[in-house]
C-alpha cells in the first residue's frame, strides 16, 4: 500500500509534468510499453510513477475518461462487427461461386 509520503511525491511529480503522460496512458493504453521505454531510458520516472499518473488523471477527469472508455468500446465493437460481416460476405461469395460452377457443369 502506498504511504502518504509516496502519494504526496506522486502528486508533485504529476503536477510537474506527469499529467500529459497520465492522459496518454489513459487514452492509448497500448502505448504504455513504448512510453515506459522512453521514460526509463531518460531515467525521469519510475514505473510506479506512470501508474500513479494514470490513476490521478483518471480521478481528476472522470467525464473525459468515461468518454474515452465508451469510444474504445465502440471502436472495438465496430471492428468486431466489420470482421463478422466480412466473414459472412466471404462465405456468401464462396457459396455463389460453388453454385455457378455447378450450373456450368450441368450444361
Amino acid at each position: 500500500m502506498a504511504t502518504a509520503k509516496d502519494r504526496e511525491e506522486a502528486r508533485q511529480l504529476y503536477e510537474d509534468g506527469g499529467e500529459s503522460i497520465g492522459y496518454l496512458l489513459c487514452c492509448y493504453p497500448e502505448m504504455e510499453p513504448e512510453i515506459w521505454k522512453m521514460v526509463a531510458g531518460a531515467g525521469i520516472w519510475r514505473r510506479k510513477d506512470l501508474a500513479a499518473f494514470k490513476s490521478i488523471w483518471r480521478l481528476e477527469h472522470p467525464n473525459e475518461y468515461g468518454y474515452i472508455k465508451r469510444l474504445r468500446y465502440v471502436r472495438r465493437k465496430s471492428r468486431k462487427d466489420r470482421a463478422a460481416k466480412l466473414k459472412e460476405m466471404q462465405s456468401e461469395g464462396s457459396q455463389k461461386i460453388v453454385e455457378q460452377r455447378k450450373r456450368k457443369e450441368d450444361f
